[in-house]
């Protein structure tokens, strides 16, 4: 019975390994690394919110019609802003 269960687990599928990434991402590490090197400055993470602070009416928009897509009405009225 032993070897019957060694012989299946020999058939079995390999485990598959990770896939490389896309090259798209490789060329964009590539690029940047170019243009730190160019102007001989370091790395500077953006943070979490960069992309939100680019085009805050369009992420607002959107967040909007998603409210009101899952059936919420939503009314927006300006913060303050105190400092």
């Amino acid at each position: 019975m032993a070897e019957w269960g060694n012989r299946n687990r020999a058939r079995s599928a390999p485990d598959v390994a990770r896939p490389p990434p896309p090259p798209a991402l490789g060329h964009t590490m590539l690029v940047s690394m170019y243009h730190m090197l160019k102007e001989g400055v370091d790395y500077q993470e953006l943070g979490p919110d960069y992309l939100d602070k680019l085009q805050p009416l369009r992420l607002t928009t959107y967040l909007v019609k998603r409210l009101e897509s899952l059936g919420h009405k939503v009314t927006l009225a300006q913060a303050d802003q105190a400092a």
